[in-house]
């Protein structure tokens, strides 16, 4: 053929219109919404956008064949799907007409004050919203009002309260010689939020509680006092700061409970954890110096199976309190190298849960330390530690269909709950049929539920109650193999 005639016929199969239509509705109501922005997205990039009508419906003429994903926007909605971050594919072909329905769901309300105990206003006291997939702290304005109106999950929330720093101490009690201080306080009883409800006059009175004094001193790794140190002391029930005095001294006042002390002076820094009784705690509080550790990849394969082709992908090494607790906020992210080991820095001595998502066709089988594998990924560094991510290749693969999957997907989540990490949590979307499928899975025992038009945060939650076990399926998953299991999506709330 000519290349003269192979141009023009190219083109002509590229004139032929393609159409993308579709609409965008309120998943709470199922009604259309209006003026709202829809983007269609070739490789992540915006390739066309219009604006739904009165009726909430788009249309899309003239679109060149190829994979699109679609993206949303308008005020006072949220998309909803598991999927957001991930959204699913969808191909426009030549000469055919593609039907795309979008769900947003109405962002819900919470406004009130933070008051003191005789009803005054706290300026920019500190407020927390937990619920359905979200926690958000924010500052109250100069008359202890706050206003959020960004929660775009329906369920059951919990807003709390506390002073910002420096506020002053409070009054001391008549015939009391008890010293007091202020604590965490809590909205009574939990706030139900339908979609798009606003539910306002929501006053939280701060209280005060019996205090006790932590003191403590700042030493450099010498031992020498660290002065002029800014500490902080933590915990569900509040945050506090203090510098330190010359001789490295510092000292708090704080209800009983679990706190956490930490600073940091150049690249030096300290952690500790501490529990308060009822009495006064004496504590010395050492500065670290970064220590060098070695992270690497290993794999495992079976020589009777060809495995795929490994490309590591980060890691991550999360502190972890004496108690377990992982500490998301102090976490370490390690770039794999291409000799299969990992860059590390600002790594320091204390314990960290080891982790990462694995690369495609296999996973996570175990965390070593030296040459001794570690339960719950957990490791105490030391200088000179050498930490091993082993991978094998040999995971099974659970497919199937969904009954009324509906743009849902399916959630699999170990029965054992030291393996509910979050990147050991297989998660997939339905397609158009309902089918889905979910590879290199860990041997083991688990939970499988489906859930219908993606309505629950939880796939984005490294937690895993008994209400969704009740409704999920167990399956035990063995080496090499592949499982089938239909299911029945729930709607979850």
């Amino acid at each position: 053929m000519p290349p003269r005639l192979l141009l023009v016929l190219l083109w002509v199969g590229c004139a032929v219109a393609q159409t993308v239509r579709g609409s965008v509705v309120n998943s709470a109501t199922g009604a259309g919404i209006p003026g709202v922005k829809v983007d269609l997205l070739w490789s992540g990039d915006p390739a066309y956008n219009t604006t739904t009508d009165a009726q909430g419906r788009f249309l899309f003429e003239h679109v060149q064949a190829g994979a699109y994903t679609v993206q949303y926007g308008a005020d006072g909605y949220e998309p909803v799907g598991i999927f957001v971050h991930d959204p699913m594919l969808y191909r426009a072909t030549a000469g055919n007409t593609l039907e795309i329905t979008g769900h947003m769901l109405p962002m819900g309300h919470l406004a009130g004050r933070v008051l003191d105990p005789a009803g005054k206003p706290v300026p920019k006291a500190m407020v927390e919203v937990q619920g359905p997939g979200i926690q958000i702290n924010f500052a109250a304005d100069d008359q202890g009002r706050f206003d959020f109106h960004k929660l775009s999950f329906p369920g059951s929330y919990t807003i709390s309260a506390i002073p910002p720093a420096g506020y002053p101490a409070p009054d001391r009690v008549p015939d009391d010689d008890r010293t007091f201080a202020w604590t965490r306080t809590w909205y009574p009883g939990g706030i139900f939020l339908s979609p798009g409800a606003s539910v306002e006059n929501l006053d939280i009175k701060l209280k005060a509680v019996p205090a006790h004094e932590i003191r403590g001193v700042l030493a450099q790794p010498d031992g020498k006092a660290a002065a002029g140190v800014e500490v902080t002391l933590s915990s569900a029930r509040g945050l506090l700061r203090a510098k330190t005095a010359e001789d490295g001294a510092f000292h708090f006042l704080v209800p009983d409970g679990d706190w956490r002390l930490s600073a940091e002076s150049a690249k030096l820094r300290a952690n500790q954890s501490v529990t308060m009784a009822g009495r006064d705690r004496e504590v010395k509080l050492p500065l670290d110096a970064p220590i060098a550790v070695t992270l690497r990849a290993a794999v495992e394969t079976s020589p009777d199976k060809p495995a795929p082709k490994f490309m590591p992908r980060p890691a991550t090494l999360a502190s972890v309190d004496p108690s377990g607790l992982v500490l998301t906020g102090d976490r370490i992210f390690a770039r794999p190298q291409g000799d299969g080991g990992f860059e590390l820095t600002a790594v320091y001595p204390r314990s960290y849960e080891v982790g990462g998502i694995a690369p495609p066709g296999y996973y996570l089988d175990s965390v070593r330390l030296g040459e001794n594998s570690v339960p719950g990924r957990v490791v105490e560094l030391t200088a000179g530690a050498v930490v091993t991510l082993v991978y094998r290749a040999d995971g099974a693969t659970l497919r199937g269909q969904v009954e009324n999957c509906a743009g849902g997907g399916v959630l699999l989540v170990a029965q054992d709950p030291s393996r509910r990490h979050f990147d050991e949590n297989g998660r997939t979307a339905c397609d158009t049929s309902g089918r889905y499928e979910i590879a290199a899975v860990r041997p083991g025992a688990y939970y499988v539920i489906a859930v219908a038009k993606a309505q629950s945060n939880f796939f984005w939650a490294a937690e895993w109650d008994e209400a969704m076990a009740n409704q999920a399926t167990g399956v035990t998953l063995h080496a090499n193999e592949t499982v089938t299991l239909d299911l029945r999506a729930v709607t979850w709330q």
